[in-house]
């Protein structure tokens, strides 16, 4: 018995050379009709499976090939550099504003 997304499959099978450890090759000898039909249920809802993950990867591979391309290095320590050199200006003032008053 052989069981698919399509149901169970009952049928004689032929053992074929294993693949790995844990992966044992086989054909079916005999099926009949309604086992035949769920075996091809089954392996046509795996096959609109592996479509539907490989149109997610073609729209991923596509959103990233079109996507903004990051700042540079350079404008980031350019405006890291002028709100530091804003901060150090008011704090000066601020400074200066307090030691006037005294």
């Amino acid at each position: 018995m052989f069981l698919s997304d399509g149901g169970p499959v009952l049928g004689k099978a032929e053992m074929l050379s294993p693949l790995s450890r844990t992966q044992q090759a086989f054909r079916f000898v005999t099926l009949d009709q309604n086992n035949q039909r769920n075996l091809q249920l089954g392996i046509q809802s795996h096959l609109n499976q592996n479509s539907d993950e490989e149109r997610w990867i073609a729209k991923y591979r596509l959103a990233v090939i079109h996507r903004e391309p990051p700042r540079s290095e350079a404008l980031k320590i350019a405006l890291g550099s002028v709100a530091f050199g804003i901060l150090v200006v008011v704090s000066a003032a601020h400074f200066f504003h307090f030691q006037l008053l005294k």
